[in-house]
């Protein structure tokens, strides 16, 4: 009977370290996230929704140190750069420009991905009304 006992514990262990595993491989790391992904999303301010639904990309820099994420003209047509924060799946940027304004505005963005198929994030444009004076929050999920 003892055996059994040992035997079921050593079964037990083996159970969880192998769940462990698996739940560490589900984990996203941005640097490895470099094929085009759409999402849809919506546009908030203060938890009020102001705009969408509509769809932004995103795709990670060949360096992998960077994201690029761009709205596909419903929302603010913009598309920066952010920098990938190593070992998360965390991504920001400071005064990033946007690469397809005529002015060459600034943008602040800082934001996730998480469980693979969610994305948030804050952005600020330099310009709005009044520049940086709102921060809109992204929020959506893959397509």
């Amino acid at each position: 009977m003892k055996k059994v006992h040992y035997l079921f514990i050593v079964m037990l262990l083996f159970s969880i370290v192998a769940c462990e595993q698996s739940l560490e491989k589900e984990k996203i790391e941005l640097q490895e996230y470099n094929t085009l992904v759409n999402w849809t999303v919506n546009a908030y301010i203060d938890n009020n929704i102001i705009f969408g639904p509509f769809t932004i990309s995103t795709q990670t820099a060949s360096s992998k140190e960077a994201i690029t994420i761009k709205d596909n003209g419903s929302f603010w047509k913009f598309q920066t750069k952010a920098e990938l924060i190593k070992s998360t799946d965390r991504f920001n940027a400071k005064s990033s420009i946007n690469e397809i304004s005529s002015l060459g505005a600034k943008i602040n963005i800082n934001g996730s991905i998480f469980d693979k198929d969610s994305i948030s994030f804050d952005i600020q444009f330099e310009d709005d009304e009044t520049p940086y004076g709102f921060t809109y929050i992204i929020r959506g999920h893959r397509n």
